[in-house]
């Protein structure tokens, strides 16, 4: 698992357990800057298989996903921007299965695994 994998799973670990709308909103951010990273290093798959993280934890704690979207997506620009507006018109964008990771039944711990 990469370092961007294992930070932004964190992140929404902790957006979740925090009920924080705000972390919601920064993972939209570092997912979207990560995406385009990956794709100007030559692979965007390597960014996509996190991208469906924030849109669970945001599903999760009831976020309006298109407006957080939307923010994180301004604030981001660019490349990161579109591929993060792409990803929200994905029918499956929350299904963190879709993507290789599941979410251990921990009663004491929310987090996600590859």
């Amino acid at each position: 698992m990469s370092e961007h994998a294992t930070t932004l799973s964190k992140l929404c670990a902790l957006a979740v357990r925090e009920c924080s709308p705000e972390l919601v909103e920064q993972a939209f951010g570092d997912a979207g800057r990560q995406v385009a990273r990956a794709e100007e290093l030559g692979d965007v798959r390597d960014g996509l298989i996190n991208m469906p993280l924030p849109f669970d934890a945001a599903t999760r704690l009831g976020v309006d996903v298109e407006e957080a979207v939307a923010r994180a997506a301004a604030l981001v620009g660019g490349r990161g921007g579109e591929l993060l507006e792409q990803f929200a018109r994905r029918a499956d964008r929350a299904d963190v299965g879709a993507m290789g990771w599941v979410v251990p039944d921990d009663p004491f711990a929310y987090r996600w695994e590859l």
